[in-house]
Parts: structure tokens; sequence; C-alpha cells
């Protein structure tokens, strides 16, 4: 059985010269601009409206001799088809505790950028990623503007002549606060004989989140354990990393990097008979 062509359309096939002003048009005065060629006449566009609503037309026209292939019985004319696609413009968002999308308000300055391309090409394309925005970048300023740059597909002409896009982005509600640790915890297993003792006395975190979440965080909820991976087998004193953990109902960062004071020693004989 025979392949269906679909929709067949028939008619006349143009370039059309089109101006485009970069600012504010004037009537009757002289406007600064671009111009560019695109494909046209009516039938032409025709097909261009079939296929951009993702049908599949056949589109028959006169052109000149290339492309044309000429036998005593027909003459087969192979012309692509192009559409003007609007596609969407995104951002990908990096979340952490304590910075969520949901608590922010942002804009992207333009939203769309209007390209030209063939139909095959821009198909499956709806959108251009711009890049990544961490949400911790707003945690010391609260708000930000970022800017991206930006290429339209291989081979698409990009029609609104913008290739640069602006994100506007702010949290809706932050809070910080100081928090006192109180609650060490040492879970590296050290060799027989030894023991380890918290020597820093006031280790004091940052956290940030809504103001609900924050104040909500009492010291009892903080837990600092020494990563001590790298000194099992030492003896003395010793600054080291620590692990920090909230365990609370709310969505809590934790801000900057902490270090405590430790003491790794040989056990007494007297204390290692009380284990």
């Amino acid at each position: 059985m025979a392949k269906s062509t679909g929709i067949v359309v028939m008619g006349a096939s143009f370039v059309d010269i089109k101006g485009y002003p970069i600012s504010q048009y004037i009537p009757c005065g002289r406007n600064a601009g671009r111009v560019v060629q695109v494909h046209g006449g009516v039938a032409r566009n025709v097909a261009e409206d079939i296929a951009n609503v993702e049908l599949e037309p056949t589109f028959v026209s006169l052109v000149d001799k290339s492309g044309i292939h000429v036998s005593s019985e027909q003459i087969q004319v192979t012309l692509k088809v192009y559409v003007t696609k609007e596609l969407q413009l995104r951002v990908n968002y990096l979340q952490s505790p304590g910075a969520r999308l949901s608590n922010t308000t942002r804009s992207l300055e333009p939203e769309t950028v209007t390209v030209y391309g063939e139909a095959s090409t821009l198909k499956d394309i709806t959108s251009i990623t711009l890049g990544d925005f961490d949400l911790l970048e707003l945690v010391g300023t609260g708000s930000t503007t970022h800017t991206y740059s930006f290429l339209v597909p291989d081979g698409c002409e990009n029609l609104s002549g913008v290739t640069r896009a602006s994100l506007h982005i702010s949290f809706n509600d932050l809070a910080t606060a100081r928090i006192p640790v109180s609650q060490f915890l040492i879970d590296t297993e050290l060799p027989d004989g030894k023991s380890a003792e918290i020597l820093t006395e006031d280790l004091r975190i940052s956290i940030f989140g809504t103001t609900a979440d924050v104040e909500s965080v009492t010291t009892e909820d903080v837990t600092a354990t020494p990563d001590l991976s790298d000194y099992a087998a030492a003896s003395g004193v010793y600054t080291v990393p620590v692990h920090v953990d909230i365990v609370t109902a709310g969505d809590i960062g934790i801000s900057g990097t902490y270090q405590v004071q430790v003491r790794i020693r040989e056990q007494t004989p007297e204390e290692q008979g009380t284990e």
C-alpha cells in the first residue's frame, strides 16, 4: 500500500525581505534596524503553518532549476519547510536546605526568543536553557540580578535579535541567626587505649531559612561531629573540621565551615580498667 502524502500544498514560493527596527518604530522618519531575508509566498506560508501544528505537509511549487529533477514522466520538486517558532527561555535553579525556589520572586527578561529555521530542526525544541543559578548566592544579599548569554539552535536564525537575558530574583522571606552548639558527638572508632576530648568551649554556627523555621531552632537541635578520620592513630591537640547536623521540622540551611580543637591521648590504666 502506498504511503499517504498527508496534506499537499501547491502554490508560490518567494523570498521576503523584512526589516526590524531595534527600537520604537517611527512611521515617518528613519529607523535603525536590521534586514533579513526569509522564505515567503502564500502557499509556502500555508505549508509552514501546517508544519507549526506538527502535521507533515507536502509542498509543491515552481522554483529555479536547483533542486528540480526532470524525467519524461514527471517533475519532482524538493523544498525544505521552514517555520517561525517562539522558544521559552529557562534557568536551571539549584536548591538547598533553607534556599528553596518556592520562597523566591523572580522574573526573566526577555522570557522568550523568536527563531526561524527548518521545521525538522525545531520540531522537538520548545525552550532554551540559559544555565544554572544556585539559590545559595542569594543568602548573603537577599536579591540579585544575573545576566546570561545564549545561542539559538544550530542552523536557526534569531529573529528577536536578543542574545542576552537578565534574571531578577529575590527571597520572599529570609532570616539568619547564630546558634550555639552544646552537643558534640565523636563517632570515629579510635584504636584501643585512646580517647578523644573536645577542647573548644564555644562554637556558634550561622543558619538561614524562613523566619518561622529559623525561630524554631534551639541549641538542643544542633549536633557537631568532629572528623577524626585522619587523626585516629595520632596523639596530641589538633584542629579538625566538624560536620553540623540540625534535627528540626523546618527547612534550615547552614552557612560556612567550622572547626574545633580536639585532644587525642592514651588512656591511663585506670581509665582502661573502667571500660
